[in-house]
């Protein structure tokens, strides 16, 4: 029998992901140009240890993790983690540490995770406390449970050897993706990096004129304009004269002609498009007023579907997003920290 039993709580998507399709799982995000978040965690060995991924929104959720708790197959030692914590380590070592009692957090390479030990009977305590308190119209239980219950009240730290990337709300998502031009400077996480599996191996096209500095281009991508400090991902077109600088643009875009767009992320939808003219973002550290947790340092997003009409003026920290593959036919001009919900 296993010496211990990891579960993963979901992260939830709609309030601290706003633009992106709700029924996406955040294992199934892209990441990294060419790859998902699925593709980092399938690194470790977790599918060969006993564990459960739970998604919680209602009290009936949490009437399946009891049930889980209580089987048979679950053992007094817990690893709980959330999957909005892209992890990468070794599971058999993890699993064969001795811990004391009380609450162990775990740093992954000596950076902070939200992965922590708990005793089964503990942590079916920490349960029927949050069950006990929680909004269940509102309030989010894994942020509960991880930023209010389990951060306050750990015993100690554990250091185990790997990778650990935070991706709990859309800033964070973003700014992982562009860490990956410092973390490759790193050999331990370049022979990572090496084994992940290559889904995507069409070439990269960067035309005549051409620019591209310190930016990351996934497979298939074609470059006529100018990248810089950027991660452009798979299949995605930047035509002659745009500017994409400080962004992550997620598969299928196209960033047509004199569109300029810094600290923007753009994300996926096939036939979407930032058209000819556009204006995005800027250097304002401004949040979005509608989801300021969320949208924070000035981060603009674009939703997923969407298209930018020919000459938008949109600013820092806006949110566009609304009806799959919505085509606007004027032009939007928000001013910073602005939303707009296509209907």
């Amino acid at each position: 029998m296993p010496r211990c039993h990891a579960i993963f709580i979901e992260e939830p998507i709609e309030h601290q992901f706003p633009g992106f399709r709700i029924d996406t799982p955040v294992r199934e995000f892209p990441l990294w140009g060419n790859f998902h978040v699925g593709d980092v965690q399938a690194l470790s060995n977790a599918t060969d240890q006993s564990y459960h991924i739970f998604s919680v929104a209602t009290p009936e959720d949490l009437g399946s993790v009891f049930e889980s708790l209580r089987g048979a197959g679950t053992t007094d030692t817990l690893i709980i983690g959330r999957t909005g914590n892209v992890i990468a380590l070794d599971w058999h070592k993890v699993c064969a540490a001795s811990y004391p009692r009380g609450i162990t957090k775990l740093h992954v390479g000596k950076a902070p995770s939200d992965l922590y030990v708990v005793g089964k009977r503990r942590f079916e305590g920490m349960l029927k406390e949050i069950d006990a308190s929680i909004n269940w119209t509102g309030d989010s239980f894994s942020r509960m449970l991880f930023d209010e219950l389990f951060f306050h009240r750990f015993d100690r730290i554990y250091e185990v050897g790997g990778h650990s990337y935070l991706l709990r709300n859309a800033t964070e998502y973003f700014r992982e993706n562009l860490n990956l031009l410092s973390y490759l400077k790193d050999q331990d996480f370049l022979d990572l990096y090496g084994r992940l599996e290559q889904t995507h191996t069409a070439k990269v096209i960067i035309a005549e004129g051409g620019v591209v500095r310190n930016s990351i281009l996934g497979a298939g991508s074609r470059v006529r304009g100018e990248v810089e400090d950027s991660l452009i991902s798979h299949n995605v077109y930047v035509a002659r004269g745009a500017r994409v600088r400080n962004c992550v643009i997620l598969p299928f875009n196209v960033i047509e002609e004199r569109a300029l767009l810094e600290h923007t992320l753009v994300l996926g939808g096939k036939d979407a498009a930032v058209e000819r003219d556009v204006r995005i973002g800027g250097t304002d550290a401004v949040s979005n007023k509608e989801h300021p947790q969320a949208l924070k340092n000035g981060l603009t997003v674009i939703g997923q579907g969407m298209t930018v009409p020919r000459g938008s003026q949109i600013g820092a920290g806006c949110l566009v997003y609304g009806k799959m593959e919505k085509r606007l036919t004027k032009p939007l001009h928000l001013e910073d920290g602005a939303s707009y919900r296509a209907r």
